[in-house]
C-alpha cells in the first residue's frame, strides 16, 4: 500500500502558469461570457459557464510533468426572432410584425389578394 508523505509546499501561482498564458484564457473566455450578458438578444436570466480544465501527465520517473490547460465556454444562445407573415394563398404575402393583422380593407374581396397594407409601428413592408 502506498503512503502519502507531504513533499513540501507547492510554490505554483496560477497568475504566472504557462507564462501567463492561463490568466490570459480566463479573461478571453470572460470576456465572451460579459459580451453575451450584456447582449440584448439573449436571455438575461440564462446561467453562463465557464470551466478550465488542467490535466496533469506525469512522465516517467515523476519528476516532470506535462500540464494542459483547455476552456470551455457554455453561453446564452440567442433569442428566437418572431415574425408573421400573411398569405393569401395565390402567391402574394406580406410581412407583419407580431401583434399586427389584416383589415377587411386590405383584402380584396374578388381575388383575396392584399390590396395594401397600412404602416403600423412594428410592422414591416
Amino acid at each position: 500500500m502506498a503512503q502519502n508523505k507531504r513533499h513540501g509546499d507547492i510554490k505554483l501561482n496560477l497568475a504566472q502558469m504557462a507564462q501567463g498564458k492561463l490568466q490570459e484564457r480566463f479573461q478571453y473566455e470572460m470576456q465572451k461570457i460579459v459580451e453575451n450578458i450584456l447582449d440584448r438578444n439573449t436571455d438575461e436570466k440564462a446561467k453562463r459557464k465557464l470551466t478550465l480544465e488542467i490535466d496533469f501527465i506525469p512522465q516517467k520517473g515523476r519528476r516532470m510533468v506535462n500540464v494542459e490547460i483547455k476552456s470551455k465556454v457554455k453561453l446564452a444562445s440567442d433569442e428566437p426572432i418572431e415574425t408573421n407573415i400573411v398569405l393569401n394563398g395565390q402567391g402574394d404575402s406580406a410581412e407583419y410584425g407580431q401583434g399586427s393583422f389584416l383589415s377587411d380593407d386590405e383584402i380584396d374581396d374578388t381575388d383575396g389578394k392584399v390590396v395594401s397594407i397600412t404602416k403600423q409601428e412594428g410592422v414591416n413592408t
